[in-house]
């Protein structure tokens, strides 16, 4: 997993959180959103 931060053109901040398989380098999920945290989620 791992984050990428970017910036649009117009100002505005996204973040896309990345699942990346190591052995076959098969991105899994992308989500992105302008209000991930970086923060674990407690259950």
């Amino acid at each position: 997993m791992n984050f990428f931060a970017n910036q649009l053109r117009g100002g505005q901040k996204f973040r896309v959180l990345t699942l990346v398989d190591v052995f076959t380098r098969e991105c899994l999920a992308a989500h992105v959103g302008q209000a991930l945290k970086g923060e674990a989620e407690r259950v």
